[in-house]
């Protein structure tokens, strides 16, 4: 009951935000764009040109802003001291965290079902898309709901470890710096030290842990485009292309999540008994 009550206010608070609307305006704008792209080169149907750029665009672009407004939910009530008023009140802090998160992931999920929404209307409107390209879009749309679910969990940790929204900013930059910007020459710079027979282990332990690489490979082998990670990706794809890995993926993002929320929910209790 804490939860859904947690839940509500952090919905509600979200609706009343200026972030919630210049979100909503940017994913929009982002997804416009994407839009004409397709509509001067061709249609989602396969790993293409504007395959590509869509998810490049949205891994440059959700994993930040996600970040940023998750941790922005807990740090902004720390800074003005509605937290402290709340520490006056019963509630078991897993409440207060759940409902943290499935408040601003709901507020996402509409901004990411609107925003797919116009983008495919317009699509089929000016005939940028067939009927080929439906199951495109979907992988795209699916893609942009589970990085947000994955790299939300990582906001409320970042903004449960911040004292401040400053802090909470730097610390999220910085992972996303490390997790989406130089991943690939962090790979390629680790690896390269390391045995031949060790590459390609470390390497799936490497794309485990990382939930945004992870997806990548994932959704861009449904479009069959695994060719472009070479050899040592292989052993991966080769176990993404199974029947059930779909439901491995969900249940894989589950268990990131519900471990950064237990995490969260373990660490903010350790900062209120200080």
């Amino acid at each position: 009951m804490d939860s859904f009550v947690f839940f509500r206010q952090e919905w509600i608070t979200s609706l009343r935000q200026k972030s919630f609307y210049l979100f909503a305006g940017l994913f929009l704008l982002i997804m416009i764009f994407i839009f004409l792209i397709q509509l001067n080169i061709g249609g989602l149907s396969s790993y293409t040109n504007v395959t590509a750029t869509a998810f490049n665009v949205l891994l440059y672009s959700l994993p930040l802003i996600v970040m940023l407004l998750g941790a922005f939910s807990i740090t902004e009530e720390q800074e003005a001291g509605r937290f402290a008023l709340l520490l006056t009140y019963p509630f078991k802090m897993r409440s207060y965290i759940v409902g943290k998160y499935l408040g601003q992931f709901l507020t996402h999920f509409i901004i990411i079902t609107f925003s797919f929404g116009v983008f495919s209307a317009l699509s089929f409107l000016f005939k940028a898309a067939d009927s080929g390209s439906v199951k495109g879009i979907l992988l795209i749309y699916l893609f942009a709901l589970l990085v947000t679910a994955s790299f939300l969990a990582i906001g409320i940790l970042i903004g449960v470890l911040s004292s401040t929204r400053w802090q909470a900013m730097m610390i999220a930059i910085s992972l996303w710096f490390i997790l989406i910007m130089i991943w690939p020459m962090l790979l390629i710079g680790s690896l390269s030290f390391l045995r031949y027979m060790m590459v390609k282990p470390i390497l799936m332990v490497l794309t485990v842990l990382n939930p945004a690489e992870l997806l990548r490979v994932f959704f861009v082998i449904q479009f069959e485009g695994g060719s472009i990670f070479g050899q040592q990706y292989y052993q991966i794809i080769d176990f993404l292309k199974g029947p059930a890995t779909l439901l491995y993926l969900i249940v894989y993002l589950l268990i990131y999540v519900i471990g950064m929320l237990a995490g969260s929910t373990f660490l903010i209790g350790r900062k209120v008994k200080k």
